[in-house]
């Protein structure tokens, strides 16, 4: 029997021959305080200790449910007693009894904290430093600044129950499985898969077990678009909710910071430039064909105000696929009525899209096209 779980374990009722007369009475002769007995899987319908049915409307079934864990194996003893009397007589008749011993055992995945099929995640379950992501999402093992799943798990008592971890291939594999705190190795391809903690009394399962379910992305920037979407705010104390879970972060993010993020995971999501890999210059007017061409998943495509000689950065955003772009502050339409023009959401465009989107504000606002340059970095 399992505490910390929602595996209730289901016990079967039943007099045989069928059409005994007669009572049943379903009773715990020890550890009464270590359960609970329910008449349904989800938990409704509480079965007090000592409750009489007549044998024609006894339950098939019940549901136990651990409430504290034992402390020496099978501890807990239910007793059913079987009474040839019509409920309310008491009379010298034939009565007999049937027992079962249980064993309840305290199981708890503790971390991930979260799971990618919860009902509701726990907003603890958002790690709130790089890289920010939730605890049950990993990257695949080839991937810049890869880290692989944090796992601990609870198990009570331990003199004589075991931990025995199960992960689903597609999400990687462990070691030190029989450990409180096995050793993830993430895949080389993105999956998922079902992460499980089981009892083992010596050699054999019981029935007793958690589970949570795992992602591993392809790359940051898939786990990225997953979590933040579009359309979100970006700005100051900004929130999104994904997987159940809303989370509110404290500081701004901008669109160099969520390139960078994409990439490898790395910092607070601000910053004031962008990556520093291999470009191609493209300066106005642009042929997109030509740049669309050139784009590849990961590359980021960064903007530029000004002319040769006093170029200032404006914006970045990273490639998604083809050309569509990803990224903070990446909406396409600015006001320049703000300092800086910025519109603060998490979306998707081309760079084609953000480039004239910009310059048809600045034509109206000032007068001329604001954005002149742009820069093509391929990803390493």
């Amino acid at each position: 029997v399992c505490v910390c779980t929602n595996r209730l374990t289901r016990i079967e009722l039943k007099v045989v021959p069928d059409g005994f007369p007669g009572i049943v009475t379903l009773d715990a002769s020890m550890g009464g305080d270590k359960i609970q007995l329910w008449e349904n899987s989800n938990r409704t319908g509480l079965v007090e200790f000592g409750t009489v049915w007549p044998v024609a409307s006894m339950p098939s079934e019940l549901y136990v449910e651990g409430i504290t864990n034992s402390l020496t194996a099978c501890d807990v003893e239910l007793r059913l007693e079987y009474d040839e009397n019509r409920l309310g007589d008491n009379n010298s008749l034939f009565r007999c009894t049937d027992k079962i011993r249980l064993t309840v055992v305290k199981i708890a995945i503790e971390r991930p904290i979260g799971s990618l099929v919860a009902l509701s995640n726990s907003v603890t379950s958002w790690l709130t430093i790089p890289c920010y992501h939730f605890d049950f999402q990993g990257v695949v093992a080839d991937s810049p600044r890869s880290y692989t799943l944090d796992i601990a798990g609870n198990l009570n008592p331990t003199s004589f129950v075991s931990y025995a971890w199960t992960l689903e291939m597609p999400a990687g594999t462990l070691k030190n499985v029989t450990n409180a705190n096995p050793t993830h190795t993430a895949p080389t391809n993105e999956g998922q898969g079902k992460l499980t903690l089981k009892v083992m009394l010596g050699t054999t399962y019981t029935v007793c077990k958690d589970e949570v379910q795992v992602k591993i992305y392809k790359d940051h920037l898939a786990r990225d678009r997953d979590n933040f979407g579009i359309g979100g705010s970006c700005y100051n104390k900004w929130t999104f909710s994904a997987f159940k879970a809303t989370v509110t972060m404290l500081n701004t993010w901008n669109c160099h910071g969520s390139v960078r993020h994409a990439y490898d995971g790395s910092g607070n999501g601000y910053a004031s430039s962008t990556v520093g890999w291999t470009t191609t210059e493209h300066t106005s007017p642009i042929d997109w064909t030509v740049v669309a061409g050139m784009l590849s998943r990961g590359d980021v495509v960064s903007f530029y105000s000004g002319s040769p000689g006093n170029y200032r950065l404006e914006h970045s955003h990273t490639c998604l696929q083809g050309s569509i772009m990803y990224g903070a502050n990446n909406e396409p339409s600015v006001n320049f009525n703000n300092t800086p023009p910025a519109i603060w959401k998490w979306d998707e465009c081309s760079s084609e899209q953000y480039f004239n989107a910009v310059n048809i504000e600045s034509q109206a606002k000032l007068g001329y096209d604001y954005l002149t340059r742009i820069l093509v970095h391929k990803k390493p």
